[in-house]
């Protein structure tokens, strides 16, 4: 009964703790931005400090973390339980057989995180705030189906996914803002500030070549 417990306290730690440490090394070592190029955007309405996301993002990704390992939890408990498993899925081949499969939570929780560590790296490193945008799209979209499959295996665990969930919507909206407000393009991103600033350095030029 200790191993269990030993165990089950090391699985606990280690799917809240791998979130957190992934996103700590995607905003600190890749996703360093510049405070230049971020003064030189049209920010959105409603922002959020930059230097308090990273904090915001290691909650929300504990979030995920927590809630695969309720998810997964379950699983485990039910796997012994074929009648449980044959009433809620209608069958070995019913669609509950498909959700209760714990590789299916893990995969979605896995491509949860993996969309949300990669947004630091192309919004800050990259500067590409269409690609940002995408990036927030699927994370969002894979956040929105790890509730929907969360609430169907254990309710608790669809609310502890709650937190990321609002940051994904918060990001995303965040993209969205920044990339209509600065040119929305798709490229390496020069924002309309520094746009008006080259076309001002060019109409001086042709006055001098003029005079």
């Amino acid at each position: 009964v200790r191993m269990e417990q030993v165990v089950g306290v090391g699985l606990w730690v280690g799917a809240v703790g791998v979130p957190v440490g992934l996103t700590y090394i995607a905003h600190r070592f890749l996703g360093h931005g510049k405070a230049n190029w971020l003064r030189s955007l049209d920010p959105p309405r409603f922002l959020m400090s930059f230097n308090k996301q990273p904090y915001v993002t290691a909650v929300a990704c504990a979030s995920m973390g927590a809630a695969a390992y309720l998810t997964v939890q379950v699983m485990s408990w039910r796997s012994g339980a074929d009648s449980v498993v044959g009433v809620s899925g209608g069958g070995s081949g019913g669609v509950g057989s498909v959700l209760l499969n714990p590789a299916v939570p893990l995969s979605c929780f896995a491509a949860h995180l993996i969309f949300t560590c990669l947004w630091a790296p192309i919004f800050f490193r990259l500067r590409r705030l269409g690609l940002a945008c995408v990036d927030s799209c699927a994370s969002t979209f894979m956040g929105l189906g790890c509730v929907a499959l969360y609430s169907y295996v254990r309710p608790l665990a669809a609310v502890v996914l709650l937190p990321a969930s609002l940051w994904d919507l918060y990001r995303l909206y965040l993209s969205v803002s920044y990339w209509h407000g600065n040119g929305g393009q798709f490229g390496h991103h020069h924002s309309n500030k520094q746009a008006q600033a080259s076309s001002k350095r060019g109409a001086w030029n042709v006055l001098d070549d003029s005079v």
